[in-house]
């Protein structure tokens, strides 16, 4: 590499090297191409000063170019700066004082600061953004749960107005009002325990299939007869020997 520096005393001629740092932010490649610059310095003397300028602008994306000056303390640097041939090209570099040195890192810093100032806040509104979102969704959830619910219980009461229509047409509506009184009945004295999956009712007298072994209604003054064998895997059919066993109050 050639060097062309003119000074008043000798021809200025530092020892220069080219870096290329991998792609990153700016102040990461900046930071990357000076460790480089000290891993590779041809000395360890702790008088050489080392001066990293970037060749090209920075893109995102790409990797950065760099040129590492190494000084020593008696070198005289021309206060114009010197020019530099790197890769065939020539690179004027400005040679700044220790005061412009020193103003140049806090310019620097600054910089820094207010680009990471910038990203935590971009940082902040996008999770804000994302916990909002979030927040919607679940409102939304939760309003067509509701809205599914009422039309399901809409429904229900639709399929049930029809059924007792249909009935009252046929003539059999003699027993619905017992029947609803023995399922009122069975509702509110069965154990909290027990889980029911049917319910039978025929001329006053009605039976329940339940889970388990355990008799499924909890009342002193009715008597349950359970079946010899189970219904199903699980399930036996427990039927009430008093028809008139709906018609008194529950006693525990």
């Amino acid at each position: 590499m050639n060097v062309q520096a003119s000074s008043l005393n000798r021809p200025f001629r530092p020892f220069t090297r080219v870096m290329t740092i991998p792609p990153g932010w700016p102040w990461d490649q900046s930071r990357a191409a000076m460790l480089e610059a000290r891993l590779a310095s041809p000395t360890s003397n702790d008088g050489v000063s080392i001066i990293v300028h970037r060749l090209k602008a920075w893109a995102l994306g790409e990797g950065g170019e760099f040129v590492a000056i190494y000084l020593r303390a008696g070198d005289q640097m021309p206060a114009q700066g010197i020019d530099i041939d790197v890769l065939g090209r020539t690179v004027h570099i400005d040679m700044p004082s220790r005061a412009a040195r020193t103003e140049q890192l806090k310019d620097q810093a600054t910089r820094i600061a207010a680009v990471m100032v910038m990203v935590v806040v971009v940082l902040g509104l996008i999770a804000l953004a994302f916990e909002r979102r979030a927040a919607l969704e679940d409102r939304l959830t939760n309003t067509e749960f509701q809205v599914e619910h009422e039309a399901r219980a809409a429904r229900a009461v639709t399929r049930a107005k029809q059924d007792a229509e249909a009935l009252s047409e046929l003539g059999v509506t003699d027993g619905l009002d017992h029947a609803i009184n023995d399922l009122t009945y069975v509702t509110v004295a069965k154990d909290p325990a027990a889980r029911l999956d049917a319910f039978y009712w025929s001329k006053g007298f009605w039976a329940v299939e339940a889970r388990g072994n355990d008799a499924p209604i909890k009342d002193s003054g009715v008597t349950l007869q359970k079946s010899a064998k189970p219904v199903h895997p699980g399930v036996w059919l427990w039927a009430a020997s008093d028809p008139s066993s709906s018609s008194r109050e529950v006693s525990r």
